[in-house]
């Protein structure tokens, strides 16, 4: 009875001249015992589409995927907004309850979704954005970056801490707040992860590997068990029934966002929101880390490296122009030492001050080794200088020509080392 009600319902206002405010009135009149008004969401027929699909028999499919193509088509004239609509709305609930090889979800591709005109005018919309955002590079500054990880993660409200651990491993926010696992992938290094459940890849559930930006791995995974806690103790439900952020925790990660992080743009043109941390950590990865990757490539180009790190679809790897529009500067830093001697600094992420008082200048060896012109904007990053520097932030202290040949046998030759050592000494 109720099912003939329901496909009842949706005839009448598959008939209607309707939109949200409309559509809302007729089903609170009809449903009166269904709480609208509690779910957060100010369209009615969302959350009604919750209790209806799921009860659909596949002899009423077709009439009614049809049915809500009419209605959705009225209710958004935005073909950006219909598009997904149709995807979180319909699609994803069908897919969730009765899985993506059923007959409702391969019915609900065809029957609901926006004509072949609608959908190439909305690829060029998305594609005109793509452009404009890569016409109009933002710029930050590593040093800058670092610190923000550094005093966010160590911040006591759990927000901060996300937003840390956002830029460190490039997750999306729904990935990091509630659905991913995160795991050691020692093999490469000890700041590298295996990250699972990744959004938008049901069908093969991936698994990446990624590499983290300042934290260590085992570290890394013990913070987000941390701020997952809390967050669950402060705000207790933050995830609404679509998997997604709830509009006051995304509201309160996107005021710090303008604050903290849009501030350190140059231009301070950027959309204050959580995904800034993604395209931060794509770039800001590709940068430090690319070139000691064996199962990405030993030189894969920006737009691989994002796409696999950022868990991107196989089949959708032009996703990854999207998060192509971060310029990292090597904004030259002033040092001053007790003598008032002034030091410039090259490289972006560390400067070190001996016991002795000494400053350790740490140069870019690869134009001392092979001074050859790059064309491509990105810095090239030499894999053993990048292990040197760290052994100095780790340890406070230059290594040894022995120790830096044991750390770095994986990424480079015995010959390559020394002469890389070579030259570093002599700066």
């Amino acid at each position: 009875m109720a099912l003939i009600k329901i496909c009842k319902t949706l005839d009448e206002l598959a008939k209607l001249e309707i939109n949200i405010d409309i559509t809302n009135k007729f089903l609170k009149e009809r449903y009166p015992t269904i709480p609208f008004d509690e779910v957060g969401s100010k369209n009615y027929f969302k959350h009604f589409l919750t209790y209806l699909l799921p009860i659909i028999k596949p002899r009423k499919y077709e009439e009614v995927l049809n049915n809500i193509n009419t209605i959705l088509s009225k209710m958004y004239s935005n073909t950006s907004t219909l598009d997904v609509v149709i995807s979180t709305d319909v699609r994803s609930t069908i897919y969730n309850k009765f899985g993506p090889n059923s007959k409702f979800y391969i019915l609900s591709k065809t029957l609901v979704k926006l004509s072949y005109k609608e959908k190439g005018e909305l690829n060029k919309k998305n594609n005109d954005i793509v452009r404009e955002k890569n016409s109009n590079r933002f710029k930050f500054d590593k040093n800058e970056i670092l610190k923000l990880i550094k005093d966010f993660g160590d911040n006591e409200d759990p927000i901060k801490n996300s937003i840390a651990l956002l830029l460190s491993c490039g997750a999306r926010p729904i990935e990091l707040f509630e659905t991913s696992n995160f795991t050691k992938n020692p093999d490469i290094g000890d700041n590298w992860i295996f990250q699972d459940n990744i959004a938008k890849n049901r069908s093969n559930n991936k698994i990446i590997s990624k590499p983290l930006i300042y934290f260590k791995a085992e570290d890394f995974i013990e913070r987000v068990k941390n701020m997952r806690e809390k967050l669950h103790k402060e705000y207790k439900t933050f995830i609404n029934t679509k998997g997604a952020l709830k509009p006051n925790i995304s509201a309160i990660a996107n005021r710090i966002v303008k604050l903290n992080i849009i501030n350190l743009n140059t231009d301070k043109k950027t959309k204050p929101t959580l995904y800034i941390c993604r395209h931060i950590y794509g770039t800001m990865s590709y940068d430090l880390y690319s070139k000691m990757s064996k199962n990405i490539g030993s030189n894969p180009s920006l737009t691989l490296w994002l796409s696999e790190v950022l868990g991107h679809a196989k089949d959708n790897i032009s996703s990854s122009f999207n998060y192509s529009n971060i310029d990292l500067s090597d904004n030259i830093k002033v040092i001053q030492k007790k003598e008032e001697k002034i030091v410039k600094v090259i490289d972006p992420i560390k400067v070190i001050q001996k016991k002795e008082e000494k400053i350790v200048k740490v140069i870019d060896p690869i134009k001392v080794i092979n001074p050859i012109k790059v064309i491509n904007p990105i810095k090239v990053i030499n894999p053993i200088k990048v292990i040197y520097d760290k052994y100095i932030l780790d340890n406070k202290v230059v290594p040894s020509q022995n120790k830096l040949e044991k750390l770095a046998t994986t990424v480079a030759t015995r010959m390559e080392i020394r002469e890389f050592y070579h030259n570093i000494k002599k700066l």
